[in-house]
């Protein structure tokens, strides 16, 4: 029988060096598949699945860039043959970051010219999808940059009833963004606001009467019905706040214009011996000085009507009228306490968009609202764009950076009580 050598024993450090080798591999292959300290340090189960979320990210990016097209292409001989073939370079993943309500990766493009923050705008819905998130955003955080904010968490509308206590006196809550911010509307900051949409535009302004905490005067416009009191701002005819009430009357809308120009530059001199201040802000709203809100609803009484007969030019010289009156609420009535709403469907003259301080877009069919609320950037951003919002509390707004925020807003009750909610006297048993 042949003779047999046993093999040589291998030395304990080598068995050491292959069993650190092989944890390292394991432990890799487990951060990979979402089972790394990441997750084990998590501080609750939303962040864990969310870690979870990040490694998949990980994993699966390179191959969502090249099916979605966000990558570069260049040839490369196919082993010194003759034969070209195409080699895709897809942006780098170069860090994420978990929390409880969302993910946020770190992407480099340097290298990769032909992606950009609208390219990937572009696709975020189908990054959503892949990746099976409620909504994704994209932004340039630095040169070459691009971070991306995956929404894993949703706010019901319930989450929305009641508003936070006021911060500021000029502060009027809205309602909450996609992950939970509250968004506000300052009249101290923003006394010209543009409302564009068919739906959700009186709703919200309801919600503005119904939670409003300090002595606010409404006065409203509604251009829509000849019979106020039946509009959609009818429920507030035996509500305090209301001071008036008017229908697609134009001339009765241009001599309460009038009364309150008149009213601002009364107010204009004698607020310094009233008030003490030059700036109504600086002391607030009182029952002797209220803030006063001017909602104009639909632009019936600012449009000119093409024509030559006598009722026409009539009407056009009140239009015009109109149009100079609102200009001067907007341009000298936040230093008195003067805010102005003005709901539309269509893009302002130049003349009231130049003294804009906010914008609003809320749902409608098209996106010629939208583009003359938030500029023809939110094409760009189909996440944010309002053209697909089919109920009246979904809203998009923009920052002062320029970004565009998606918010739901708090809804005023259904009920027939035509009292603030603020305003309740508590119920007696």
């Amino acid at each position: 029988m042949p003779s047999t050598t046993p093999l040589p024993a291998l030395p304990p450090t080598v068995w050491v060096v292959a069993s650190l080798f092989a944890a390292f591999l394991a432990y890799t292959l487990a951060d990979y598949y979402g089972l790394g300290w990441r997750v084990w340090y998590a501080s609750d189960p939303a962040h864990r699945r969310n870690e979870r979320l990040a490694a998949r990210v990980r994993r699966t990016w390179p191959q969502l860039a090249v099916r979605l097209r966000l990558h570069g292409t260049r040839t490369a001989p196919l082993f010194g043959r003759n034969r070209r073939h195409r080699r895709f370079k897809t942006p780098r993943i170069r860090s994420t970051r978990a929390t409880t309500t969302h993910v946020i990766v770190i992407i480099d493009i340097d290298g990769v010219p032909e992606v950009d923050e609208k390219k990937v705008a572009r696709n975020c819905i189908k990054i959503a999808n892949a990746w099976k998130v409620p909504r994704v955003t994209v932004e340039q955080c630095d040169a070459g940059r691009l971070k991306l904010t995956l929404q894993t968490t949703t706010i019901p509308v319930s989450a929305t009833a009641a508003a936070p206590a006021y911060t500021h006196i000029a502060s009027r809550h809205c309602g909450v963004d996609d992950f939970g911010n509250p968004v506000t509307l300052n009249f101290a900051t923003t006394p010209g606001v543009a409302l564009y949409g068919r739906i959700g535009t009186s709703e919200f302004v309801l919600h503005l009467t119904r939670t409003d905490p300090h002595p606010t005067a409404w006065i409203i416009l509604d251009g829509k019905t000849p019979t106020p009191l039946t509009g959609n701002y009818g429920s507030l005819a035996n509500n305090k706040v209301l001071t008036a009430l008017t229908g697609d009357d134009i001339d009765e809308a241009n001599t309460v214009l009038n009364k309150l120009v008149e009213l601002r530059r009364h107010r204009a001199e004698r607020i310094s011996d009233t008030l003490g201040v030059t700036d109504f802000w600086q002391a607030g709203p009182t029952t002797e000085w209220p803030q006063i809100v001017v909602v104009i609803d639909y632009t019936t009484f600012l449009a000119r009507t093409p024509g030559r007969t006598r009722e026409i030019q009539h009407r056009n010289n009140l239009a015009d009228a109109n149009t100079t009156a609102v200009i001067d609420l907007l341009a000298h009535g936040r230093q008195y306490g003067i805010a102005v709403l003005i709901t539309t469907t269509e893009r302002l003259i130049p003349r009231l968009r130049e003294n804009l301080s906010a914008t609003f877009a809320f749902g409608g069919l098209g996106d010629q609202a939208a583009v003359a609320a938030l500029g023809r950037g939110i094409q760009n951003h189909p996440a944010a764009h309002p053209a697909g919002y089919t109920l009246p509390e979904m809203a998009t707004t923009t920052t002062p950076a320029g970004d565009y925020i998606r918010f739901r807003v708090s809804l005023p009750p259904t009920t027939h009580d035509q009292t603030s909610p603020l305003r309740k006297k508590p119920s007696r048993a």
